[in-house]
């Protein structure tokens, strides 16, 4: 708390407290500066770590998910590939594999 005795005077005082609230609202911009360097150091690694091709890892994953939904298949399957049947009689749920 800002006292005053009898050598300030109240715009001392209020020249403190304005001191104050500045130096608090730069503390908090700081802090967003500091978070958002963080944030673009984070997306500069993953950056770094993806190349936009497929690693080994993916495409066993990719195979192993392939491999459950659709059984064992020997050539790969593409999603474009998978149609539903033109039989009206049919649920709208039966998809099959051309």
């Amino acid at each position: 708390m800002i006292s005053l005795s009898s050598e300030q005077s109240q715009h001392q005082a209020l020249l403190a407290a304005e001191i104050y609230a500045d130096a608090t609202e730069t503390l908090d911009y700081i802090n967003l500066i500091q978070l958002e360097i963080d944030q673009s150091r984070v997306m500069g690694g993953l950056g770094a770590i993806w190349n936009g091709e497929p690693s080994k890892q993916m495409i066993s994953t990719v195979s192993s998910v392939k491999a459950l939904l659709f059984g064992d298949i020997d050539e790969d399957i593409i999603p474009e590939m998978i149609v539903a049947t033109d039989n009206s009689t049919l649920d709208d749920s039966d998809w099959v594999i051309e």
